[in-house]
């Protein structure tokens, strides 16, 4: 869970951005703890220095004090575009590039809001830069920032859900220490200019990571696929009576049974994933009565103990269950868990 970092279209994984905060993964940048310390405490001062990062809406104001010297202390050298940058058969005004060089990466900074469109002729920033990679013929990944935010873009051409992965600035000086400094790496990472060269081969750093984020991710869900399969099976076989298997002689039967089953586990990996990413809303007076009794995370953990019921005698775990929104889920007739 980030403080800092929002993910977009899946661009990368969640736990891909984790390893990112391991100390090896420093190597990459020849940068040392104390070096990325002394990087972040610096920008932590220019951002005490300046007005509310929301307040700054003019666009030369909010490049001048803060967004260009920011960009320069991760290491880039923005040069502003005097004419508009050309892709396809489209010219597009996007204000900067990273460094002077045709091979530099777009980098558009803006004081507005970053998915709002100025006018209903003009797109977006975000779907301007967007476009823009996906007509390109060699870039691939661009830059796009507002004083409050700062988003790591690359071709995508998905249209329903915008892909991107997202620094709330305000959100990381702000941050518990430890963790700005761990989201800080990951932004060192990703948007450090070197992320954007290609060394011998033809792929930036930035093109590696998101292919062994993909890979990543096709492991994770071939094991999830087998994973579903396996509780389908389980929790089939443990809900079947004699007079439920006669009913599901019946195919529009079984197939009904199926789809309950499936609801049951998509459901239990919702709250599994919810619970174990703090996204059920906790702190209350009684939310340990949730976490104890009716978390799905705490019923894991019982069924792992040696004995999980020890003088528990009770059949109420089903109800508990319920109670944690998985009611209703295995409705069948003749279903009794």
């Amino acid at each position: 869970m980030f403080h800092a970092i929002r993910v977009s279209g899946g661009l990368f994984t969640e736990e891909f951005l984790q390893s990112l905060t391991r100390l090896e993964a420093l190597k990459e940048l020849a940068l040392t703890p104390e070096e990325v310390r002394h990087r972040f405490y610096a920008l932590l001062s220019l951002y005490e220095r300046q007005p509310p990062l929301s307040q700054l809406r003019d666009t030369s104001r909010a490049r001048e004090s803060w967004l260009l010297p920011f960009f320069r202390a991760l290491g880039f050298q923005p040069v502003f575009n005097r004419s508009h940058l050309a892709a396809g058969d489209q010219s597009f005004p996007i204000s900067h590039r990273g460094w002077d060089g045709e091979d530099a990466p777009p980098l558009h900074l803006v004081a507005t809001e970053l998915d709002l469109r100025p006018s209903r002729r003009e797109k977006s920033p975000q779907a301007l830069l967007q476009t823009y990679l996906n007509l390109h013929p060699t870039q691939s990944w661009g830059i796009l920032a507002a004083p409050w935010e700062v988003r790591l873009l690359r071709k995508y051409y998905h249209v329903s859900l915008p892909g991107y992965v997202a620094f709330n600035l305000v959100e990381l000086f702000e941050a518990p220490r430890e963790q700005a400094l761990k989201e800080f790496q990951i932004l060192l990472l990703l948007l450090s200019p070197s992320r954007f060269q290609k060394g011998n081969g033809e792929n930036t750093p930035l093109d590696l990571y998101y292919e062994a984020a993909r890979q990543s991710g096709i492991k994770a869900r071939d094991a999830l696929r087998k994973g579903v399969v396996e509780a389908l099976e389980v929790l089939g076989n443990a809900f079947l009576t004699e007079a439920l298997r006669e009913e599901l002689q019946d195919e529009e039967r079984l197939r009904a049974y199926h789809a309950e089953l499936l609801r049951l586990v998509h459901r239990l990996l919702f709250l599994l994933y919810a619970e174990s990413r703090n996204l059920i809303p906790s702190g209350g007076e009684l939310s340990w009565v949730y976490e104890r009794e009716y978390s799905v995370s705490a019923l894991r953990e019982r069924a792992a103990r040696l004995l999980p019921y020890g003088e528990d005698r009770n059949t109420d775990l089903w109800e508990k269950l319920g109670g944690a929104g998985l009611g209703g889920a295995v409705c069948l007739p003749g279903v009794q868990p």
